[in-house]
């Protein structure tokens, strides 16, 4: 079950992430037009996720995105678009996980 809700979590994260890192690359975006732009999509999409989640993609976009033009930039890019291979989840705010007896719990879909 558990297993179950993360990948879920992960497949969630990687799809907006890469949605917005393409995004970004092609407009030049900062994360404050990530959000203008996503916010609400995502919201309406993944309403089980915690806003964090949502608001990290934003980060982790913008910097791929400057990561691989700057790559670009000194021909080091040989790709037209970055390619999204590996998430990493950050739960940072304890408002989100606790360790319970040795396991830990985190809030998906308002609960934990």
């Amino acid at each position: 079950m558990t297993r179950r809700i993360l990948r879920s979590v992960e497949d969630a994260y990687r799809r907006m992430l890469k949605e917005m890192v393409e995004y970004a690359v092609r407009h030049n975006a900062s994360q404050a037009t990530l959000h203008k732009v996503f916010y609400a999509k995502f919201r309406r999409e993944y309403p089980w996720l915690p806003t964090r989640l949502i608001k990290g993609a934003y980060r982790d976009a913008t910097r791929r995105a400057k990561s691989f033009r700057d790559a670009k930039k000194r021909g080091k890019a040989y790709t037209e678009m970055p390619e999204v291979r590996h998430v990493t989840l950050t739960f940072s705010d304890a408002q989100d996980w606790r360790l319970e007896g040795g396991a830990l719990k985190l809030r998906i879909g308002g609960r934990l």
